[in-house]
């Protein structure tokens, strides 16, 4: 039994995906769990086994023993469904141009928890008057709320799952929460995944200027090639 609770501990500790252990069951029930287990071990070796294993000690192990596996279980059914979900990924193989963003909206519509209301993807340059501007998949992110939630769903993906944007608005009654937002996700692509975005929210966020709406284009596609890049090597 000793045996198992330093094998099980060290599984834990050592764990190289935290997240996905702690979306199971989270590391203070884990800990509980493996104290209890102790404690019973405890008591019996104080009263030197005197009279053998009581029933109620026996049944915690066994429970534990029992809830192990299960956990074991679910996590290699994570496992599956993430070789599943990467097989669906067309993002990455190998036999896309440079710079071609339909590769990053490929990958950002994979990675899209509500990928399926993210409008399909029209390039600025293709809209002729400026009265037509945003496109709607633009102007869908003009918010920032479905950047701060892809943004977060990368940091949840990643091996390393640090630096998630923690507070946003949803009611955008008022611009100012919009570009709140909007720089909430500049902030984070740059701490996080280390690439720096030049975006005049204001701008973005009033929809007057064409190069505004140009240069959120180019900051988007160019912070879905870093990201992407950087999980491919993690």
């Amino acid at each position: 039994m000793t045996l198992a609770i330093r094998a099980a501990k060290m599984y834990y500790t050592a764990h190289n995906q935290p997240a996905r252990l702690s979306s199971i069951k989270s590391e203070r029930k884990i800990r509980s769990e493996l104290l209890s287990v102790m404690e019973v071990l405890k008591r019996m070796a104080t009263r030197n086994f005197a009279f053998g294993m009581r029933s109620e000690e026996r049944q915690t192990m066994e429970d534990w023993v029992v809830d192990v596996y299960e956990l074991l279980k679910q996590e290699e059914a994570m496992e599956e469904g993430e070789k599943r979900q990467r097989a669906s990924w067309t993002w990455l193989e190998d036999n896309w141009d440079a710079g071609d963003v339909k590769r990053e909206f490929a990958f950002m519509k994979s990675m899209d928890p509500d990928s399926d209301s993210l409008p399909e993807y029209t390039p600025v340059d293709e809209v002729q008057m400026d009265e037509e501007l945003p496109t709607k998949f633009l102007g869908d992110l003009r918010t920032g709320l479905r950047l701060v939630k892809l943004h977060n769903a990368l940091v949840r993906t990643s091996k390393r799952p640090f630096g998630a944007i923690e507070k946003w608005h949803t009611d955008f009654g008022k611009p100012y929460r919009s570009a709140e937002n909007l720089r909430y996700w500049l902030k984070a692509a740059e701490l996080r995944w280390e690439v720096v975005l030049k975006v005049d929210v204001m701008g973005v966020v009033n929809g007057s200027d064409r190069k505004a709406w140009k240069d959120f284009e180019a900051a988007i596609w160019k912070w879905c090639g870093k990201v992407r890049r950087k999980l491919l090597r993690s």
